[in-house]
């Protein structure tokens, strides 16, 4: 059964999916001596350039160099851009490639990211990524971008002098910040 799964998926992939195939096929001639192993149909690639991860039609992507918890996080998150690839077929890159590009990228959205201690995963892309890789692998739902924007949320805190060094509360009842004495 999960050979034909397996099959059903790389054709589905090559055809409605082509044009991110096409270009996950070119991305993997470029890491082409990585280790590489099969994930539920897709072919994931730790690569070893400057990037975390990307999903090109059957192809995902993770930066090999990554804490571990990232790296299962990542493989279950791009796994699930794999699925939204198999649903939108021509409608991927645009709908979700080109947005999650963005969201990644623009030096706006990762200065919002962290002033504001917002989750990559927060973003529409991202999220459903993460919801549907999860459920079809049965893995939990990746957290490390959400732990990442927690930590930022707490140092943002700090700096402004909500949460003292030990991370209690440093305001009284009013709002107000509590003497340091």
């Amino acid at each position: 059964m999960k050979l034909i799964r397996a099959v059903l998926y790389a054709i589905w992939q090559w055809t409605w999916g082509f044009l991110q195939s096409l270009a996950g096929l070119f991305l993997l001639m470029k890491y082409r001596r990585c280790k590489r192993e099969f994930f539920h149909g897709a072919v994931v690639v730790y690569h070893n350039g400057a990037f975390g991860g990307i999903s090109l039609g059957m192809f995902a992507f993770v930066n090999a160099s990554r804490p571990e918890k990232w790296l299962y996080d990542a493989v279950t998150h791009e796994y699930g851009h794999t699925l939204q690839s198999l649903l939108l077929g021509p409608l991927y890159l645009p709908v979700i490639g080109l947005p999650s590009a963005l969201w990644c990228n623009l030096k706006s959205a990762n200065e919002m990211r962290a002033e504001k201690a917002v989750s990559y995963y927060d973003f529409y892309p991202e999220k459903w990524a993460n919801k549907w890789g999860a459920a079809v692998t049965g893995r939990a739902v990746p957290t490390w971008a959400d732990d990442v924007a927690r930590e930022q949320a707490r140092m943002n805190a700090e700096r402004a002098g909500v949460l003292s060094d030990d991370g209690a509360d440093a305001r009284n009842s009013q709002g107000e910040k509590k003497d340091e004495c």
